[in-house]
């Protein structure tokens, strides 16, 4: 099964961090997704929108617990429509710095989330928790009046939209073949050596990246059992923490190939310790890969 990425632990040691600064039902919400296999990435960020929405019930007065911990859940069972909806009109003016002194106003993407995690804990709350006598917490599920907004915009012009910021076909091809023969002559003298050190590994990840469509944290927890060079195709772990069988074209399973019969040379892995098939690469933060 393939390694947790950088990402995905990052995700958990946040999980593990935040919940012990909330309301008990909500952890029991969050191990009970955990135990129907949610990605923690998922939950995580579910979260990081948790605190967001109880601080806010603090500063309006709508819960008067001192702590986040201390807010009982019969505050979301009282919550109104309108209230709810001034938290989402909230979130989308508020400001957010993107960089230093640079402020946007969140998404709507980032707002429907807000929307999803809080129906998923309402839900949880109204369907699926149980109080010492066999009933749920409570029944008044108010977020079952929000609707999410939809996009506007049909799915052939978000396919165009998204279209026109990747490569395709002969692009794909010849970005690759400049990487291969190229790239190294656009280098100082320093950096192509590191390049050229790498060569191999950088060349397998590019290739497998678009040779497979899997997508980058994917490539990052691939182990070397995952590789089946034989079928030509890779074993990992897609969204929703689902394993999943993924062709790979044989291009990449070349550059896949020769990144293995070179690998031991050029990393000296240990053998005992060492079963990811990238291991030596420092993967970035979730900040940093989408």
């Amino acid at each position: 099964m393939p390694a947790p990425t950088r990402k995905t632990i990052l995700a958990e040691q946040h999980i593990e961090q935040a919940i012990q600064d909330m309301p008990f039902y909500v952890v029991e919400y969050i191990r009970s997704k955990k135990r129907a296999s949610y990605s923690s990435l998922t939950l995580s960020g579910y979260l990081h929108d948790y605190k967001r929405f109880f601080d806010w019930l603090r500063q309006e007065g709508l819960a008067t617990a001192e702590t986040t911990k201390d807010v009982p859940y019969t505050v979301l069972e009282k919550l109104q429509k309108k209230d709810i909806e001034l938290f989402i009109e909230m979130l989308m003016e508020e400001k957010i710095e993107k960089n230093e002194g640079v402020f946007v106003k969140r998404s709507a993407d980032s707002t429907n989330r807000f929307i999803q995690s809080l129906k998923s804990l309402f839900n949880y709350l109204t369907q699926e928790s149980e109080s010492d006598d066999g009933e749920c917490y409570f029944y008044r599920n108010v977020m079952a009046k929000i609707k999410t907004p939809k996009k506007q915009e049909s799915t052939a012009f978000r396919s165009k939209r998204i279209s026109a910021s990747m490569y395709s076909g002969k692009q794909m091809t010849d970005f690759l073949n400049f990487v291969k023969r190229d790239y190294v002559n656009t280098l100082e003298s320093r950096a192509a050596a590191r390049f050229e050190h790498n060569r191999l590994r950088d060349i397998a990840i590019i290739s497998l990246l678009q040779g497979s469509g899997a997508r980058v944290n994917e490539v990052a927890g691939l182990l070397l059992a995952d590789i089946d060079t034989v079928h030509g195709d890779i074993t990992a772990l897609r969204k929703g923490n689902q394993l999943d069988t993924i062709s790979v074209t044989e291009t990449a399973m070349q550059d896949l190939k020769e990144y293995l019969e070179e690998r031991d040379w050029l990393y000296k892995p240990d053998k005992k310790e060492s079963v990811c098939l990238f291991d030596e690469i420092p993967w970035k933060s979730q900040s940093d890969y989408g």
